[in-house]
């Protein structure tokens, strides 16, 4: 009896198109056989697989420039088995694998500065299958980019607007004096006057 679990990847976990700068899409295809001394299995529980980055370089082929990059996939695959003392058993598995990515003219005027950033990646869709009762069969798609962040310059910081300020003059000698100011002294002297006689 065949048994198959999927997983996709969650779509908020996935970059936007437009914060990727390049990018590759790559499977990796297994066939797991259960070691001697395992139980025969019954069913699978989960699958959990953990991509890895372990080491990138900068190729320049005649068909034009890449990053070759190596990893390997961590692997937990869960099931039960027919035995009472211990129904659940765990399988842990490590599978290399290597890809690369091709660089487009677009990507090309940032080669250099590629070699100074990890990239990212994930896994964007997985399928296990249970052959029998000692075989499992894996293909797990990876997705490898490097952010477009990661080549734009920082912002400046814009200083807090500050409102300019006036420069204080003292009334005296050298001010002119509006209209409004000068009828106010006129009446202001005005009226002292009258009260003087």
């Amino acid at each position: 009896m065949k048994r198959i679990i999927e997983y996709t990847c969650n779509p908020a976990l996935f970059p936007p198109a437009g914060d990727i700068f390049c990018s590759t899409q790559f499977t990796v295809d297994e066939c797991i056989e259960l070691s001697d001394y395992k139980p025969n299995m019954l069913k699978i529980i989960d699958v959990k697989a953990t991509p890895e980055l372990e080491s990138r370089k900068l190729i320049n082929s005649p068909t034009g420039k890449k990053v070759f990059i190596k990893g390997h996939l961590e692997q937990e695959i869960l099931y039960t088995v027919d035995s009472l003392c211990q129904p659940v058993h765990v399988l842990l598995n490590c599978v290399p694998f290597c890809t690369f990515i091709a660089l487009k003219d677009c990507c090309t005027y940032e080669y250099e500065k590629l070699e100074a950033y990890q990239p990212k990646i994930l896994v964007e869709y997985m399928q296990t299958e249970q052959v029998g009762c000692r075989s499992i069969r894996k293909c797990v798609i990876l997705f490898i980019w490097y952010p477009r962040a990661i080549f734009m310059p920082p912002r400046p910081i814009q200083p807090y607007p500050c409102r300019p300020q006036t420069p204080y003059r003292p009334a005296g000698k050298g001010c002119r004096l509006s209209n409004i100011q000068r009828s106010c002294m006129t009446i202001k002297s005005g009226s002292m006057s009258s009260r003087n006689f």
